[in-house]
Parts: structure tokens; sequence; C-alpha cells
């Protein structure tokens, strides 16, 4: 297309200048950020489109990603890759396969048992090799393609086993640099592999990223059998107490099993085979590939970080977390077999304080880390020279700049803000948003369908569900020099219990990002409404349980949002809070925090 174009003289180059733009960009998908083009955090490339650490990316991706799939492996590294397939074909082979092989096999539409799929896995060769032989080749990387034709020469169905492994992935998964790797002392590169992983959803890390900011965090290790992080990398760390997918007992209680040992957590990581001699034996695995991820017996282990929420159970050095928000896997430890051992992590504790200093500089250096991205190899010539200064600058590569509107003030800002959260797809369910009157800066807008598989999100939807109106209206005020200074959020109905979901009595929405207290927490105009508003829907539904103290002492408990059905502090909960009600509800909040702190 670029040749015909640039063959008929066209003076604007449009066609030619977007197909190059296409490909330059298809080739640096994984290394920055698939939304707004900034480069990624952690200056490498990841299996998957990624986000930056802006909220509103975050959201979008979630609603569009799986547009993007296609280009993937043009820049995906290999041993991310050839993890992925290693789990996946552990679990497959496993006796427990029907139940950790989440979700089920779909090659090309077509359902395969797990069997056949293992099958197919055996035969996949080292993306390692692939890659390596497309570099001595004169390659950058090997690209889908190249990859496509290895596959097909082991099995026709493997290029839609690959597919549908990247597909199904939900997870963020980097392998360290070489500079940036954790515990050298117990894990070298030669035995260990390491990867900085985020699984967790926008909502649910603004959940973490709360309960945090309010209990703070320690560090715990998790280990588990290889077989089964096909299914976390997919959905998280969750718990298994009581259900199918519990291998061990639950001598402590319900929740997620997490040690500050890491000798403790080194025995969870064997096989299952290995873990239960008593049982049936599980069938040996053979090695299927020569690439470090090829070993039957892949041993990996979870670093995590932990909120430190009320309710977890301390036993020694076990902890149990009820709540799964609270937990957030942030680095992955792989080794092979007999690789690590007890006796050789027997000092790494995380709570001793180097440990934590070490891990901590580590997470921050990752998170300051930026790479220059570098383009994908031209295959066609440059645009045409007809072409205006602007537009050629931006077919030179990744744009590098967030949207246009976050530069905005005022009104021109504030509408902008109105048309992206017009698009808001996510649970729950953001609806009905309007203008107030002919001003811009008054919003209002329904919310609904919180998460049903929530204890806390159900409560909330029963409450609502009982109600004449099932949603919450809600209202947002801006100030004229917005985003310099924060908006106003309140509920206007139903009327709530008080202490619950951080609504005010009034009706206003307590949160410290609103405020202009000066500290890092509190509003900077980077932020935007749907970021806040991302954070207000997790407090919603924030199981925490505290004695929320006021001006004249203790008040209550705190505790999920649940509407004032019993009519204790209303006579009718469908009654509307005033604007007066919540802004004086708020300077009442306001004046608490400065005196007694958030």
């Amino acid at each position: 297309m670029c040749a015909q174009v640039k063959r008929q003289q066209d003076p604007e180059g449009l066609l030619c200048a977007t197909l190059a733009y296409a490909l330059e960009r298809m080739g640096s998908l994984a290394d920055v950020c698939a939304i707004c083009d900034a480069p990624l955090a952690f200056g490498e490339a990841s299996i998957l489109p990624s986000v930056c650490g802006r909220p509103l990316c975050a959201h979008q991706l979630e609603t569009f990603g799986k547009l993007l799939v296609g280009a993937t492996c043009l820049a995906a590294r290999a041993d991310v890759l050839d993890l992925l397939v290693a789990t996946t074909r552990l679990a497959a082979r496993s006796r427990r396969a029907a139940d950790i092989l989440q979700p089920p096999c779909v090659l090309d539409g077509t359902s395969v048992d797990a069997a056949a799929a293992a099958k197919i896995l055996d035969r996949f060769p080292s993306f390692e090799k692939i890659h390596e032989t497309a570099r001595n080749d004169g390659q950058s990387a090997a690209g889908f393609a190249a990859v496509e034709s290895a596959l097909l020469k082991v099995d026709k169905q493997a290029p839609a086993a690959l597919r549908w492994i990247m597909t199904s992935n939900k997870a963020h998964l980097v392998a360290l640099p070489p500079n940036m790797r954790l515990l050298e002392r117990i894990a070298p590169e030669a035995r260990c592999r390491q990867f900085i992983m985020l699984s967790q959803p926008p909502a649910r890390q603004a959940r973490f990223a709360a309960l945090k900011a309010r209990h703070g965090s320690k560090f715990a290790w998790h280990g588990s059998p290889a077989e089964n992080w096909h299914c976390i990398l997919r959905s998280g760390l969750r718990s298994a107490s009581g259900t199918k997918l519990q291998l061990h007992g639950a001598a402590h209680g319900a929740g997620v099993y997490v040690s500050t040992s890491l000798s403790y957590s080194i025995r969870y990581a064997m096989s299952a085979r290995r873990q239960h001699r008593g049982a049936a034996p599980e069938p040996e695995t053979p090695q299927f590939n020569d690439s470090f991820f090829g070993s039957p017996d892949l041993r990996i282990i979870a670093l995590c970080e932990v909120a430190e929420v009320p309710g977890i159970t301390k036993n020694s050095n076990i902890w149990v977390v009820p709540d799964e928000d609270a937990v957030a896997t942030r680095f992955l430890f792989v080794y092979r077999g007999e690789a690590l051992q007890a006796r050789d992590a027997a000092g790494e504790n995380t709570l001793a304080p180097a440990f934590d200093r070490e891990v901590r500089a580590r997470v921050d250096a990752l998170k300051s880390a930026r790479r220059p991205v570098t383009p994908a190899p031209r295959t066609e010539p440059p645009p045409p020279p007809e072409l205006p200064p602007a537009k050629a600058q931006r077919t030179q590569g990744p744009l590098g700049a967030p949207p246009k509107w976050l530069g905005k003030t005022g009104v021109p800002r504030i509408m902008s803000e109105f048309q992206s959260l017009r698009r808001w797809s996510t649970a729950p369910r953001v609806y009905d948003l309007e203008l107030v009157g002919d001003a811009a800066t008054t919003w209002r807008f329904s919310v609904a369908d919180f998460d049903n598989d929530c204890p806390a999100g159900r409560d909330l939807n029963n409450d609502l569900a009982q109600l004449s109106q099932s949603f919450i209206r809600m209202e947002i005020t801006f100030p004229s020099d917005y985003p310099t200074r924060p908006f106003f959020l309140r509920c206007v109905s139903p009327r709530f219990c008080w202490y619950t979901g951080h609504v005010t009595a009034g009706g206003a929405i307590c949160i410290e990002a609103l405020t202009t207290s000066g500290s890092p927490g509190s509003w900077n105009p980077s932020l935007n409404v749907e970021a806040i508003l991302h954070t207000v829907f997790a407090n919603f539904l924030d199981t925490t349980s505290q004695l929320i103290r006021t001006a004249t002492g203790p008040g209550g408990r705190s505790g999920p949002l649940r509407v004032d059905l019993q009519r204790r502090y209303c006579r009718d909960p469908l009654q509307e809070y005033t604007a007066h009600e919540a802004r004086s509800a708020f300077d009442r909040m306001l004046r608490h925090h400065a005196a007694n702190g958030w």
C-alpha cells in the first residue's frame, strides 16, 4: 500500500504515513504504554501490551486491550513465553487438570481436553532458542511469523495453543534484568529466573493501594506447585480454603496463606506428587525442551506485599490473610528441581529490617526506571517530504506523551473528562451521566451493579434492590481552576448508614486525594475523575472495621457501604442529601483529620 501511495504522488501521504506508523508502533507495543505511549516503568518488554501507572490508561486497556493481542510476539520476551508454556503444560498433565487448567483450552474455537493440550505442549520448542536463531540470522528478535513457522513444524495446532495461552493470561510478567535482580545470595542467575508480576486488575489494585495506605504493608513468601501457576497467573492469588483447589489443611483458618520464612514456603513449592507421598502418585512429567523452564520439577515462589489489615492471623511465621485484596504479588522466583534447598534459605526472613530495605529499594528503583524506546526497524521508506512537520513527527515513533486533554485547564479539561467518563464500561456500571443545568462544572451520574462475587458488593446490591431506586446517584462539582484544585464528590441518594463505605454523614466522600492537605496522598493535577472513582468504588466495599472517632468522641465502627434500610439516621432512605449537608460534613471531616491525621 505504501509503495502504491508513493507511486501516485499523494500530496499529503496520509495512507503511507498511517501504515508506516502502524508498522513501527506494532513493534513496540510491549515496550511502552499501549494507551499513551509513555515508556513502561520496568524498562523491559512484557508478554502482553501493558500500560503505565495512570489509572485512566489501566481502565482503557482493561476495556479495549483484547484488541491489541495480534502483534504481541513481535516484542515478547522469550523467557516469559517459556514460563507460560511450562506452567500450562504442567497443569494439563496434572491429575487435577480439570480443576486447575482454567480457563479450559480452546483452539480456534474448539474445546480441547487436558490430555490433548498436553500432547501439543509436550512438543513445544524453546522460545529462547527461536530468538537466538533469529539473532544469529541478523534479526533483532523473532517475529510472529518466525515463531509460527517453528510451531507449525511440531503440530498444526501449536500456533493456536500459543495464542490461547497468551490471550488467556492476565498477568503482566517482566523478566528482571541483571542489574535489578533481588537476593543474589540465594537466587543467582545460573540457578534462578526472576520476574516482576502484576496480576491485579485496576479496581483490585486500587483497593490494595487504599488498604496499604491505611494499614501499612509487609512482605511475605508464597509457595505453590508449578502446575498451580497457570491458574494463579490468570486470576491472582485466591483463598482455596474449603474448595476443591485446596491441597493442604487450613489449620489456621480460611484465607491466603503466606509465610515470612522462605525456607518454610519452599516445601509448598514442590510438585504435588512429591508433597503427598501417601496419596496415589502423580505420573512422572518428562522434560519437554532444553530451556531453563523445560524441567519437570520447577519450583515457583512468589514474594508478595501484604497490607496489614485487621483480621490477619499470625502464628509464628505463618500468616493467613482472609481478604484476598490485601495480598499483591510483586516478584516471582523460578528454580529448577533441587536448585533451592530449605537450608540455603534459612536466614531469609521478610521481617528482617535489612531484607525489607533491600526489597523496597529495588521496588523504588524499578518504578523510577525508564528505558528509551527503540522503534522497530522500518520495512518501508519514510513518508514523502511533502508531509507537514507536525504529521511527520507523529510517524517517527511512539508519541511519548499523555492525551492532550490532561494538559488542559478549566472547562475544556472538564468537558474532555466528561466525554471520557461516558465510555466507562467496567463494574460497577456508571450510566446516566448528565450536566446539571447549563453549566459544565456540575455533573450527576448513577452507579449500580457492584461485584456480586464480593460479599460486600453482594450486600450493597441487595440493599439497593429493596429500594425503588436500585442505584446510587452521585454528583461532582468542579472549581473554576480545575485541575489546580480538586473537585467535590458526594452521594445524592439513597441515604447510607454512618461510617460505612467512607461516606460521611452528609453524603460527602471521605478520601484524602480530594483534599489539599499537602501530604503525598492529597490531590495533585495529574489525577482525574476516573482515577478517583476507581478508588472511591473500592472504598465502598472496604471491609475494614475500626472505631471511628469524631470531634466529640467515638462515633461508631466502620465497614462496607450499606443503605440505611432500618431508618436509624433518617425517615426515608431515598431522601436526598442536600449540598449543604455534604459540605458541612466534609468540612468537619477536614478539621478532624487535620487534628488527628489520616
